[in-house]
């Protein structure tokens, strides 16, 4: 069986460089597509189109992110240690699915994204956390990744048409709500998908994790990995000393009026 990854950048960059090295470790076959060229999602969803079609006997396709992307060194690691492949893991890992095409599952539940999952064939997602498709991270056998995104071409939103789709035909679909495959973090990654999830993908934020976990060169090339738990509780701790401080001089400024002006405030009735 031959498998392939194809990602779009538009443009060469640190990024896009760490996501092919991590490819390249892991010894996963992978093409950029895209180069010099204006982004949309139309021409995201025809660039990897015409990739696939160009190369017909690829028989599973990975479809993924780029610049926010990485790798799993751990889980490389361990799979070269249990003395399978990558390529044998991967494919292990989506043969369980037991459906034609995987999609990558995240927790956020946009308006993109949002749909009621009440379906037979994925009633298992009923009270799953992560339970909201992703269109970064995609599996699937040729054929049928060849005529999902021909009926993605002219979308507008990928992401939004991939959820309309898999609510129509569940029968193609399967979500990774475990991250056996694929793992979406959201606020922060979570230590056990992070011991299974060979694509680890981080929608819109920084990579935040460090170079010992993932094929990131960033951290080497002065980006640091934001420790995102920190972040927040600094976030909050500076939240709370603002509306202190607030509270402090409202104080100040009342207790500073004159006690006849004190007086004739007039305070709302609760």
């Amino acid at each position: 069986m031959k498998i392939k990854a194809i990602g779009v950048a538009t443009q060469k960059t640190e990024a896009s460089g760490n996501w092919l090295r991590g490819m390249r470790k892991a010894g996963i076959p992978a093409k950029l597509v895209g180069l010099g060229k204006p982004y949309s999602f139309d021409m995201k969803i025809k660039l990897v189109l015409e990739e696939m079609k160009a190369h017909p006997e690829v028989d599973v396709i990975i479809t993924s992110d780029v610049y926010d992307v990485l790798i799993n060194r751990r889980v490389v690691k361990n799979i070269n240690k249990s003395g399978k492949t990558v390529k044998d893991h991967i494919l292990d890992v989506f043969y369980s699915f037991g459906k034609p095409i995987v999609v990558g599952a995240e927790i956020p539940c946009f308006s993109h994204n949002c749909y009621d999952f009440t379906f037979g064939e994925l009633s298992n997602l009923v009270e799953r956390e992560c339970k909201n498709p992703n269109s970064g991270l995609i599996i699937g056998y040729g054929k049928d990744m060849i005529y999902l995104y021909e009926e993605l071409k002219n979308c507008k939103d990928d992401q939004m048409d991939l959820g309309e789709l898999m609510n129509m035909y569940p029968e193609r679909f399967a979500l990774d709500t475990e991250s056996k495959l694929f793992y979406n973090v959201f606020i922060y990654s979570e230590k056990d998908r992070l011991k299974r999830a060979l694509f680890v993908h981080f929608p819109g934020m920084k990579y935040i994790v460090s170079s010992a976990v993932a094929y990131n060169d960033f951290q080497a090339q002065g980006y640091q990995p934001l420790n995102i738990p920190k972040i927040a509780l600094l976030s909050t701790i500076g939240f709370l000393v603002v509306v202190a401080i607030i509270i402090y001089l409202l104080y100040r400024f009342y207790w500073g009026l004159k006690p006849k002006t004190r007086t004739t405030i007039n305070y709302p009735i609760v």
